[in-house]
């Protein structure tokens, strides 16, 4: 039983690992190929529903790869 368990915890905190994993806006540039004019268009263009960013200062702002990898499927679908 307790393999059982711990396998549980290690999957769980794995997935708890990835959620924090966040992206600067030039590794987000780069993993899209795109300029910061598409950047800024796709957070404004409510069409897109791009995901919002984290403010980790005053003047830095993160995207969490979770919610960019949710996007990345949620258009998939859309496209599909």
């Amino acid at each position: 039983m307790t393999n059982v368990f711990q396998a549980c915890q290690s999957s769980a905190n794995v997935h708890n690992r990835q959620s924090e994993i966040y992206l600067s806006r030039q590794q987000v540039l780069n993993r899209y190929g795109i300029s910061n004019t598409t950047l800024y268009r796709w957070i404004q263009d409510d069409a897109v529903s791009f995901p919002q960013s984290v403010q980790m200062g005053p003047r830095s702002v993160r995207w969490k790869v979770v919610d960019l990898e949710a996007w990345e499927e949620k258009r998939q679908t859309e496209t599909a």
